[in-house]
């Protein structure tokens, strides 16, 4: 009877030894699988995500040029934009993103147009027309223009920011590292004389925004809608409204990216004589000379978030 007692307690001994090795075993694979697995898994999911972004602010840009092109107004067009990723539960959550739409005004990103009657020497900064002595300022726009901007929250991808804003599709990590995905409305062409008179001809596109929309902040994929309020075309040409030069000033948190941009203009040598770049705090001048003409489109864009 003892022999039979102390035989059940080797096996009851061995049964506990064996189920902690086989927790022990699974501790190790969940820790090892959360620490090498998880975050490569999520790394994928969130850059994945970065692409379908991507690709969703690349409609908006599209989707507003149709509009501003046909200058087909109260239109509404509907892009969806997805905010965040899934998770893998249960060991990660999913990683969320705020929709917002900053509309126009006091402090948003804002551009300023000035004309005047002179070829662009010695003109000032921050948009005032200060030329030569005679030189007439002829017109100064100012349009605060606001903006359209996801922020992703991303853990293991590093987190980004997409940005539309006066018609330019922008991709940032932080203020620093704003680069230009897809330029906006601007657009320079020179026009040739066979007397050495050549001369630019300028066309800008000042594109506000604005919503009573609510920032979204979450997962999901809501519906962003587009609608052209109002769009409105003016020309000025050298030799009736005796333009000389157009100044175009831009503030915006992402200035670097709208003087990197305008910089391709100036190294290029067909423009380069036409065009100056010059860095402001919080911004970029830009002056262009030998203007021929310019055209100017000022649209308005109604956008609301929908979920």
């Amino acid at each position: 009877m003892k022999n039979s007692r102390r035989f059940l307690n080797k096996r009851g001994s061995a049964s506990v030894v064996a189920t902690l090795f086989i927790i022990m075993l699974g501790v190790a694979f969940i820790s090892n699988y959360v620490a090498t697995s998880v975050p490569q898994n999520m790394y994928n999911v969130e850059y994945a995500h970065s692409d379908i972004v991507y690709n969703q602010f690349m409609n908006i840009q599209a989707d507003i040029n149709q509009e501003l092109y046909t200058q087909n107004t109260f239109v509404t067009v509907y892009t969806p934009i997805t905010a965040g990723t899934s998770g893998e539960p249960p060991f990660a959550s999913g990683s969320g993103g705020t929709l917002s739409v900053t509309g126009y005004g006091a402090g948003t990103t804002s551009i300023n147009i000035c004309i005047d009657n002179n070829n662009g020497v010695g003109i000032g900064v921050a948009g005032k027309c200060k030329g030569n002595a005679g030189n007439q300022q002829i017109e100064n726009i100012a349009e605060p223009i606001g903006d359209i901007s996801l922020y992703s929250y991303n853990r293991y991808y590093p987190p980004q920011s997409y940005i539309y804003e006066n018609g330019a599709f922008i991709l940032a990590q932080n203020d620093t590292s704003a680069v230009m995905e897809a330029p906006p409305p601007i657009t320079l062409a020179v026009v040739y004389s066979g007397t050495g008179g050549d001369h630019l001809i300028v066309n800008i596109s000042a594109i506000q925004v604005y919503s009573s929309s609510v920032p979204y902040s979450g997962t999901s994929s809501v519906a962003l809608g587009l609608t052209m309020k109002n769009a409105v075309s003016t020309s000025y040409n050298r030799s009736s409204d005796n333009i000389g030069s157009v100044h175009l000033t831009i503030i915006s948190p992402y200035y670097v990216a709208w003087e990197n941009y305008f910089n391709q203009y100036v190294q290029n040598p067909v423009f380069s004589k036409y065009i100056k770049v010059i860095p402001i705090t919080g911004g970029v001048d830009l002056i262009f000379r030998h203007v021929l003409i310019f055209n100017l489109v000022q649209a308005l864009v109604y956008a609301t978030i929908e979920y």
